[in-house]
């Protein structure tokens, strides 16, 4: 399942952002062409999110813009599956691309956000 959004101009912030199971942004990173133009892999600081799961991989244009959305605790007890409700969606869970560049790179107006499952 995939799930796009797209964003009108006003909300749109100008920032390439994606979160992926490894495996998933191995395909990101090489089919997105806004992802592999201006994202680069994130190594991610362990005191700011401790309990980010293992199994997901980040590529960012900014790294400040993933963590002022990724370190809100309620995006993280999400990813990091505290409830059921939650461990079941991540289970399927394979990436997640904010872009106000998309398909394929081509700047389109406005933005959009993806969901994979």
């Amino acid at each position: 399942m995939q799930l796009e959004v797209l964003l009108s101009d006003s909300v749109a912030q100008p920032v390439v952002l994606a979160v992926a199971t490894q495996r998933a942004m191995r395909s990101l990173s090489k089919e997105s062409g806004d992802v592999a133009a201006y994202c680069k892999a994130l190594s991610l600081v362990k005191d700011k999110l401790p309990s980010w799961p293992s199994n997901l991989a980040v590529m960012a244009e900014q790294s400040a813009v993933f963590y002022d959305v990724f370190a809100d605790s309620r995006v993280l007890s999400v990813l990091a599956g505290k409830d059921a409700a939650s461990a079941a969606a991540m289970a399927h869970f394979r990436s997640l691309r904010y872009s106000n560049e998309c398909r394929g790179g081509t700047l389109v107006s406005p933005g959009c956000f993806s969901l994979t499952a």
